[in-house]
């Protein structure tokens, strides 16, 4: 009996023991600074990838070997960032062991695959829910974007005042009602949200793939402005290499145009074709040439030709460039919030991501709300279509002419505009939370929070190498199971020619991520001062998307 009872102790202390040093770990993880990177809503920093110089050799020697060592540095401890490395190693010894075990080792995959995951999940949901021809869409439905913004806006800054107890306590909530950090925050704050409601406004007029082939020629625009900003210098197989993949994404957008347009044409052709060929068959039945107008009893004459009107087509050249305009005006904001926290907010690098996340988040939130009336006010008063508009005008009444209330009842109570039937609009749709009933909406908000906590925590954690695998995996995962697959539309047509300029954009973006730059190139050119002689470390290079 005493032998059962203190093996029953023993076994309760190692799980209490086990349970401590989870928490601990979990403390250790997320008080970590890392690099002390500021990450936009999608995980991205202003800091890339770079390699280390080398001797050249054969391209496809070159590329198993670099194949072979990205895929190894997703484990062991090699995964982890190594400021991140150096302090969990300070911290928590146990866990840093722990990280290059078997077990560990497995968490790191399930971390990496979760990573991967949320990601494609993010782009794929937000697409769904926001998509113009997607299906929820054609059935009629259509949420305010802010509000999936706001939402999880308010979401994340729940969970971030959470952890902040959880880890720190009272000492965290000291931390964070710091009026300074606030003011110090503010800026990147409000650039941030405006990078987020551009990102997820690029979601209605563009598929999730090609938002993200899009986001490739970040590399181009970022290098620019680290050149002009910081001085940094890169090779010209670089530029080269930049320039190529834009002209990839552009070849990408132009096949996927030409796919729809020819579907559309096709279809087009085959409806004429068979109104035709009914009229023609009414023809043959008709002996007489004229017949009696029962109305006015007058003698009228009958239809003796066929004159077929050609169908209408869709003019997708607005939503294509709004599209792009959004998608870049994300980049935008999103870089410049990058450097503009690089440059003043070095003193915050080591505070802790949860306390950065509630001071941005709950400072984006009321941004958003302005946005959400300036948006469609805005979209309005620039003359695009009303279709773009009028339904995300969320406080327009009856009687109101509140910032174009009016006009956008007037568009959603003209039959002619929706099939003969009008819609509802405004607060009689449900006002801020239209259309928050079926399951799209909300799968975009479990996978807008749960990406960006997710993203903001491992963009401390993980290396440079293993976020840049990542997002060229959610890259493809997003085109070839997304656009391809789960959100296809017959009237997108044939997609393999866009698919081939998407493994194209991809395996330029991986090699330009992967130039070694050798050491003569990088000391040819000349170093009057050790101020003017820049060289190319890890934080050379542009952060993909």
């Amino acid at each position: 009996m005493p032998l059962n009872s203190s093996s029953t102790d023993l076994s309760t202390s190692d799980r209490r023991g086990s349970r401590r040093a989870s928490a601990e770990l979990a403390r250790d993880l997320l008080g970590a600074s890392g690099a002390g990177k500021i990450a936009d809503s999608e995980g991205n920093t202003y800091d890339p990838v770079g390699s280390s110089a080398g001797p050249r050799e054969s391209f496809l020697k070159t590329v198993g070997d670099n194949v072979k060592d990205k895929v190894g540095s997703v484990i062991g401890e090699r995964a982890l960032d190594p400021v991140a490395a150096a302090e969990l190693q300070t911290k928590n010894p146990g866990a840093a062991a722990f990280l290059t075990s078997t077990a560990g080792v497995a968490l790191e995959m399930v971390i990496f695959l979760v990573y991967v995951g949320l990601d494609m999940g993010k782009s794929i949901f937000n697409s769904a829910a926001l998509g113009r021809h997607a299906a929820f869409a054609e059935a009629g439905h259509t949420i305010v974007f802010s509000s999936l913004l706001m939402t999880s806006s308010l979401l994340q800054t729940c969970l971030a005042l959470g952890t902040i107890g959880f880890v720190e306590g009272k000492e965290g909530f000291q931390r964070l009602a710091n009026p300074e950090r606030f003011k110090k925050f503010f800026i990147v704050s409000v650039l941030f949200a405006l990078a987020n409601n551009f990102a997820t406004l690029a979601y209605t007029e563009l598929p999730a793939g090609t938002i993200k082939i899009l986001g490739q020629c970040r590399l181009f625009e970022t290098a620019i402005l680290s050149r002009i900003i910081f001085n940094r210098r890169y090779s010209e197989t670089q530029w080269m290499l930049m320039i190529i993949i834009i002209f990839g994404a552009i070849l990408h957008i132009m096949a996927k145009q030409n796919a729809e347009a020819l579907f559309e044409e096709t279809a087009n052709l085959h409806l004429e074709h068979d109104q035709r060929r009914l009229c023609h068959q009414d023809l043959v039945h008709l002996s007489n040439e004229t017949q009696i107008n029962r109305t006015t009893s007058s003698l009228q004459p009958l239809i003796t030709e066929c004159i077929i009107a050609p169908a209408e087509s869709h003019d997708g050249d607005e939503g294509l460039i709004l599209g792009i305009m959004y998608t870049f005006l994300y980049m935008l904001c999103s870089d410049i919030a990058s450097i503009v926290s690089e440059m003043f907010l070095k003193s915050e690098k080591s505070t802790p991501f949860y306390i950065q996340k509630a001071t941005m988040d709950s400072m984006g939130i009321p941004v958003l709300f302005a946005t959400s009336f300036f948006g469609p006010w805005f979209s309005m008063i620039v003359g695009v279509s009303e279709s773009r508009w009028a339904t995300q005008m969320w406080w327009a009444r009856e009687g109101s002419n509140f910032i174009g209330a009016d006009r956008a009842l007037a568009w959603c109570n003209n039959p002619a505009e929706h099939h003969g039937h009008a819609i509802l609009c405004g607060s009689a749709a449900g006002g801020l939370w239209r259309d928050w009933g079926y399951w799209q909406p909300w799968g975009a908000l479990f996978f807008t929070s749960s990406q960006s906590w997710f993203a903001g925590i491992l963009v401390k954690l993980l290396s440079s190498v293993v976020k840049l695998l990542a997002k060229i995996v959610s890259l493809g995962g997003v085109f070839f199971i997304g656009d391809c697959w789960l959100l296809y539309d017959e009237e997108a047509g044939n997609l393999r020619p866009a698919g081939f300029a998407a493994i194209q954009v991809i395996l330029l973006t991986f090699t330009f991520l992967n130039i070694k730059v050798p050491k003569e190139e990088a000391m040819a050119e000349p170093a009057a001062s050790a101020k003017d002689a820049v060289e190319l470390p890890e934080r050379e290079k542009p952060q993909v998307v």
